[in-house]
Order: structure tokens, then sequence, then C-alpha cells
């Protein structure tokens, strides 16, 4: 006959690890939201010289399109 009160420990050990990586990864996930703010507004941001950041953006854009695609699908919300 096994011992139901250990079974229960077990259980409620395991329910409580999987409750505190749960609070680790949405955790992290914020924080991954907060950098992937900070790097959408940073390229949105034409600062003092929208004219000039348009046309640098679009000379980066133009001779790193593999850096861009990549920054694009992080920003829209697709999987690299």
């Amino acid at each position: 006959m096994s011992d139901g009160g250990s079974e229960l420990e077990r259980v409620t050990s395991e329910r409580d690890q999987y409750r505190e990586a749960l609070v680790e990864a949405n955790l992290q996930l914020d924080r991954t939201r907060a950098r992937v703010n900070v790097v959408r507004r940073a390229i949105d941001d034409p600062g003092r010289f929208p004219l000039y950041h348009r046309r640098v953006m679009a000379t980066h854009r133009a001779q790193w399109p593999t850096l861009w695609a990549a920054i694009d699908n992080l920003l829209n919300g697709g999987a690299s």
C-alpha cells in the first residue's frame, strides 16, 4: 500500500516548481518585450533630423538586408 501523504507532497512540490518556473518565464518574457520596445523606439525615432534618419535607415536596409529581415521579424512578432 502506497503512502498517500508522500504522493501528495511530491505532487504539491512539483506543482510549486512549475509555478515558480512559470513566474520566472513570465518575468523573462516581460524583460524581452521591454528590450524589443527599446529597439523599436530607437529605429522609429527620427530625432531632430527626420529626413537624414529616413535616408540613413534606407541605406542601412539596402546594405544589410539579412540583418534588417531579422530585426523586422523580431519587431513584428515572428520567430527567427
